[in-house]
C-alpha cells in the first residue's frame, strides 16, 4: 500500500532531470496504489507509466523548489511585514490561526522531546475581493462613496509542518504528487466503461477517493472533522482494494483507467500549477492600481488545481514562542477525574 509516512522524494531527488531509478519505480507504484491497484494486471503498465511519471516528478519538484524561502511569523515581524499585515487582520488573528490549526496541533502532539525552535509549513489561504464605497482624498478634498475594492484572506491552513525547511519541502513534493493521483482517481470514478458491475466499482472507487481526501494528502480544503488515523485509513483503503479485486475487471476497463492516470501525470503542469500574482494593498486591505506610500506591492503565489481550487500559498516559519502550548492529556484527565 501507499505507506502514508514514506517520502518518495528523499535527499538527492530535488535537482536535475536524472532521477534515481528507485524514485521512479516508487512513484509508479504509488500512482497505481493511489488510483486502481488492479492496473498491475495490465501487461507493461510500468513501461506505459514511466514517461508520464517522470514528467510528473519533474513538475512537482520544480513546483516546490520555486517556493521562496519561508516568511517568519512572529510578533515583531507582524508590524513591519507587508505580507503578514495583508494575510492576517491582527496579531491576535495569527495566534488564533496557529492555535486552532488541527494539522499543526497533531504535529506538535506527535513530536517527541522539546519543542523545536521553529516549524516550517506551507500556509494556504483563500483571497476574497469585495466592492465597497469608501472615502479617499482628492487633493485636499475628502470624498465619500468612492468605489473601492477590499482584499481579505480567509480559510487559513497549514500543511506539512516540520522543524526543517528541506523536510517540509520533501513532504510538499509528495503532497503535490498525491494531489495528481487524487485528480486521476476522481476522473476514474466518473469514467463510463463496461456496464457489468459498473455501479459497484464506482461506489468502491468513490469510497477510496473519500478516504484519500479524509487523509488530507492533497491540497484540498480541510474539513471540521479531524484527519483519520493513518493506520485505520490504510486498513480502510486496503479493504476497498480487496473488494475491487474480488469484482475483477475486464481489459477495457483497466486500459481506460491506465489511460486516465497516464494522461493526468503526463499533463501534470496543466492539472496543478502556480502563478505569480501581484497585489497592491494598504494596511486596511484596500486595493490600489499603483504603489503608494501606504500601499506596497505584494508578489503572491497562487496554487491552481484542475478541480477548480485556487489558493494563495506562502512558505512560513513559525517561531517557537508563537506555537500553542502542548496539551498534557494525562494531566487534563487527572483534573477531570479529580
Amino acid at each position: 500500500m501507499l505507506g502514508l509516512f514514506e517520502s518518495i522524494f528523499g535527499n538527492g531527488a530535488a535537482h536535475g532531470v536524472h532521477y534515481p531509478e528507485q524514485l521512479v519505480d516508487k512513484a509508479i507504484e504509488r500512482a497505481v496504489d493511489g488510483t486502481d491497484s488492479r492496473l498491475r494486471l495490465v501487461p507493461g503498465y510500468q513501461r506505459k507509466l514511466r514517461s508520464p511519471t517522470l514528467k510528473a516528478i519533474h513538475h512537482v519538484i520544480s513546483l516546490v523548489e520555486d517556493l521562496p524561502p519561508p516568511a517568519e511569523i512572529s510578533r515583531p515581524r507582524y508590524g513591519t511585514d507587508s505580507e503578514l499585515s495583508a494575510f492576517f487582520v491582527s496579531y491576535n488573528h495569527i495566534k488564533e490561526v496557529i492555535g486552532s490549526d488541527r494539522a499543526l496541533s497533531e504535529v506538535l502532539r506527535s513530536t517527541p522531546g522539546a519543542t523545536p525552535d521553529q516549524f516550517v509549513a506551507l500556509l494556504l489561504m483563500q483571497k476574497r475581493e469585495r466592492n465597497v464605497a469608501g472615502m479617499a482624498l482628492d487633493g485636499d478634498i475628502l470624498r465619500r462613496d468612492v468605489p473601492q475594492v477590499t482584499v481579505s484572506f480567509s480559510a487559513h491552513r497549514l500543511l506539512d509542518a516540520t522543524a526543517e525547511e528541506e523536510h517540509t519541502r520533501r513532504l510538499l513534493r509528495r503532497r503535490a504528487f498525491d494531489h495528481l493521483l487524487e485528480l486521476a482517481l476522481a476522473r476514474i470514478t466518473s469514467a463510463r466503461v463496461e456496464r457489468t458491475g459498473l455501479e459497484q466499482r464506482r461506489k468502491l472507487l468513490r469510497h477510496k477517493l473519500a478516504a484519500f481526501r479524509a487523509g488530507r494528502w492533497g491540497f484540498g480544503q480541510a474539513t471540521h472533522e479531524p484527519a483519520l488515523d493513518p493506520g485505520a485509513l490504510e486498513a480502510q483503503i486496503e479493504s476497498i482494494e480487496e473488494q475491487l479485486r474480488g469484482l475483477g475487471a475486464g481489459p477495457r476497463l483497466l486500459e481506460t483507467h491506465l489511460e486516465i492516470l497516464s494522461e493526468v501525470l503526463d499533463q501534470a503542469e496543466q492539472n496543478l500549477w502556480s502563478t505569480p500574482t501581484p497585489l497592491i494593498v494598504d494596511r486596511m486591505g484596500i486595493r490600489y492600481e499603483h504603489p503608494t506610500e501606504g500601499a506596497r506591492e505584494l508578489n503572491l503565489n497562487v496554487l491552481h488545481s484542475a478541480n477548480g481550487s485556487n489558493d494563495v500559498m506562502r512558505l512560513v516559519s513559525i517561531a517557537r514562542e508563537e506555537l500553542p502550548p502542548r496539551r498534557d492529556f494525562l494531566q487534563e484527565a487527572r483534573r477531570y477525574l479529580g
